[in-house]
């Protein structure tokens, strides 16, 4: 049986925006659409079958094997309005997956000395407030920071989550904590505020945002020509899947708006 997780997952994977870079899927594409699927190929659509409908947002599969492409395909909808179908080439948000790419960053600059990573992050960040203990980017990569969850604090601040959230509210309200939910180091806590500030050590020391230094140093050297960190709601991204959520009651779907306009955590 899938699990509630899975189906939390896969309601939402047609949804999304930041990019996959189609996956590198283009030569692919014209294999999975001429070649006749074999038994195991098969097999692995059964697995979507009930995302592959008209009527349903879903997922693009690409599966490698000995470093090449082997099978590429997509199932559901991109967008439920105009019928576009997903395919190996849609363009996704990929949310906290982007979070290997943010803690990537930061060992790169600190690979160069640019970082030090057992050091206090208020020597990189100096409006994060003096809690009496030292948090270290190691901490923030590793979710032991103690720093409070921003999504929760957007939520008892009263703020309506399908507002643009911006990086720059995120800052502020680190900024006027007045403690930590527990000492560094000393418990783990899944942390988007960490990584919203590892993306903020990426511009102090680099000086280049982080879509910038990503693109110019880990994505475009690997051709991922179509995969970036939005930091702009309003951009046109040709070729993105839409997000969806369940209806309250079950049944059917609406529209789950992607306002997310900071990042590092997505």
């Amino acid at each position: 049986m899938m699990t509630k997780q899975k189906q939390r997952w896969l309601s939402r994977a047609g949804a999304l925006i930041l990019a996959c870079d189609a996956l590198l899927l283009a030569g692919a594409t014209a294999r999975a659409d001429s070649v006749a699927p074999t038994t195991r190929e098969r097999a692995v659509d059964a697995l979507f079958a009930e995302f592959d409908r008209a009527d349903s947002p879903g997922v693009a599969l690409g599966i490698y094997r000995n470093g090449e492409m082997v099978y590429a395909r997509g199932y559901g909808r991109a967008d439920l309005e105009s019928d576009r179908p997903i395919t190996p080439s849609t363009v996704f948000h990929v949310a906290s997956v982007s979070k290997q790419f943010t803690a990537f960053s930061v060992a790169l600059l600190a690979s160069e000395g640019k970082v030090d990573l057992q050091a206090d992050v208020r020597r990189y960040l100096p409006y994060v407030p003096d809690f009496g203990q030292v948090i270290t980017p190691l901490d923030l990569i590793h979710h032991t920071s103690g720093l409070r969850n921003q999504w929760t604090l957007f939520v008892i601040g009263g703020q309506d989550m399908r507002n643009v959230l911006r990086q720059p509210q995120i800052l502020n309200m680190v900024g006027r904590q007045r403690s930590l939910d527990f000492a560094p180091g000393t418990e783990v806590s899944y942390s988007n505020t960490g990584y919203t500030l590892l993306a903020e050590i990426v511009r102090a020391q680099s000086g280049r945002s982080l879509r910038e230094f990503t693109q110019q140093r880990i994505f475009q050297p690997l051709g991922m020509e179509h995969t970036f960190f939005l930091d702009d709601v309003t951009q046109i991204i040709p070729g993105r899947a839409l997000s969806y959520q369940k209806n309250p009651n079950g049944t059917g779907w609406r529209r789950a708006l992607l306002n997310f306009e900071n990042v590092g955590a997505t």
